[in-house]
């Protein structure tokens, strides 16, 4: 799916996890765009940007309790012996674009993945200056879930981030948090997990500023960006890092049946 307005551009792939291919403002790619080779749903591009639902990041051991429920999840290659991200980006969602609209929808059955049925839902929404993006996840099956949000995009190498985050955590070499919350001072790194955040800028090389915000729903915050990558991530979520781990209470959202959990991520550009 593709859209142009005004002086955005954008390719949506619903077949290949409800993935945004390609991100173009007034001529200049705010996000790596993905190729067009074939879509491998385990060992994905560093590209485009994609919808963390209904988890975000690792789940220890691949497997939680929840409320009684003993839950298995598949193990991914790359976080072994971890789950990582929802399965939502390896999915085949269904599409609809309009003039200024891409929307994209999943509905959950399969067990293997995740033994509660949702349905999920991406609406990308384009104005003069800014981008935004509606995030929605609701609870179809007969019982109360853990549920999560989020959002995984590539922006171009080269990207210098920066953002008002109040505390974070330590990062193991696992990719897991350590220890207590602390200030936000207190840690750096490639990979930074975050809270208490409300902006984050992101400086694009073509000489673009992008402001990005979001909805109360999505507190938490993680920062991807290695040097030489590539590529730079700044990642709005709903949740701690290995939050299911820790049980209700522990941070994730719990939807009974038929709530949802809904969020919006804006998307400012300022010119230099």
């Amino acid at each position: 799916m593709t859209l142009n307005e005004g002086p955005w551009q954008a390719e949506a792939r619903p077949e290949q996890g409800g993935r945004l291919a390609r991100l173009v403002y007034d001529g200049q790619s705010l996000l790596v765009p993905m190729g067009q080779g074939e879509f491998d749903p385990v060992n994905w591009s560093k590209a485009g940007a994609y919808p963390l639902i209904p988890f975000h990041n690792r789940v220890p051991g691949a497997q939680f309790t929840w409320r009684g429920r003993d839950v298995r999840l598949p193990v991914h290659p790359s976080s072994v012996p971890n789950a990582l991200h929802g399965h939502g980006s390896r999915m085949v969602w269904q599409g609809k674009a309009s003039k200024a609209e891409l929307r994209m929808t999943f509905e959950n059955s399969v067990a293997a993945y995740w033994p509660w049925r949702f349905r999920a839902l991406q609406s990308y929404r384009f104005f003069r200056n800014r981008m935004e993006l509606d995030l929605e996840i609701t609870n179809l099956d007969d019982a109360a879930m853990p549920a999560g949000l989020g959002w995984h995009p590539y922006f171009q190498g080269g990207t210098r981030l920066s953002d008002d985050a109040s505390h974070g955590w330590h990062v193991g070499s696992d990719r897991l948090s350590q220890g207590k919350r602390v200030t936000r001072d207190a840690v750096s790194g490639e990979t930074l997990y975050l809270t208490g955040w409300t902006t984050v800028f992101a400086a694009v090389p073509s000489g673009l500023n992008l402001r990005i915000t979001a909805s109360k729903a999505l507190q938490h915050l993680v920062i991807y960006a290695p040097d030489g990558a590539g590529f730079a991530c700044a990642e709005p979520v709903s949740h701690p890092v290995a939050a299911m781990a820790a049980g209700p209470g522990g941070g994730m959202h719990e939807l009974p049946p038929g709530a949802s959990l809904a969020a919006r991520i804006t998307l400012a550009v300022e010119t230099m």
